[in-house]
């Protein structure tokens, strides 16, 4: 088994930002509200736009993928993706519309509710804030018998990032669909433990030895 944080290629596809006042609606759905609540009863479409093109940090025109990054760590699905995968997703979240501003095609943000007490912090490495909650997760290990089931979700310790098994990406690589790449984060199979562990900044963060032995 392995496990992967979803993210979007935001280097080579077209990316989002919440526009006017909208940016401060989208900060509070998405830092505020507590991991795994259901925003739909009080959901009204935010507006977006595409970045300036001769901004800085967009210096040209990215082709579009059929997921949407909406900031950093979050995306929606364009209408392609939408027909393929929407039904699938939609048993491990909500998809909630949004309005990309002089585009008429509807997106709809992914908003994973599915929580999953997988992280074995044990064997994990994490970083806390002052307060003792999880900044950010710098190894992840997980108890794999408690995502025979998954597909989609978070852990509770640290909600910022979506993560998957095999069986959805797979999926989403045989319909090739574009804008998402996929992280490795854990795995149970020799050679993703050893990329795993051929990419850990262990001086950095001063992490101890991998916890099994690797062939």
């Amino acid at each position: 088994m392995n496990v992967y944080e979803v993210r979007h290629d935001s280097d080579c596809y077209e990316w989002l930002v919440a526009s006017g006042t909208d940016g401060g609606k989208w900060l509070d759905f998405t830092r505020f509200k507590s991991l795994g609540e259901y925003l739909a009863p009080e959901w009204a479409p935010l507006r977006f736009r595409s970045p300036s093109i001769d901004a800085e940090d967009y210096p040209v025109a990215l082709p579009k993928g059929d997921f949407v990054a909406l900031g950093t760590l979050r995306f929606a699905l364009a209408p392609r993706a939408m027909t393929a995968v929407g039904g699938l997703m939609s048993r491990y979240g909500e998809l909630l519309p949004i309005e990309h501003i002089g585009h008429p095609d509807p997106l709809y943000w992914f908003h994973c509710t599915t929580i999953i007490d997988a992280m074995d912090e044990s064997l994990s490495c994490m970083r806390r804030f002052p307060d003792g909650k999880v900044s950010n997760v710098d190894r992840l290990w997980v108890y794999p018998e408690k995502l025979s089931n998954a597909m989609l979700y978070h852990i509770p310790q640290n909600g910022s990032f979506l993560l998957c098994t095999d069986t959805f990406k797979q999926h989403i690589e045989a319909l090739g669909l574009t804008g998402l790449k996929f992280v490795l984060k854990w795995s149970d199979e020799p050679a993703g433990m050893k990329y795993i562990s051929s990419r850990e900044p262990r001086e950095l963060y001063k992490m101890p030895p991998f916890p099994v032995s690797i062939p």
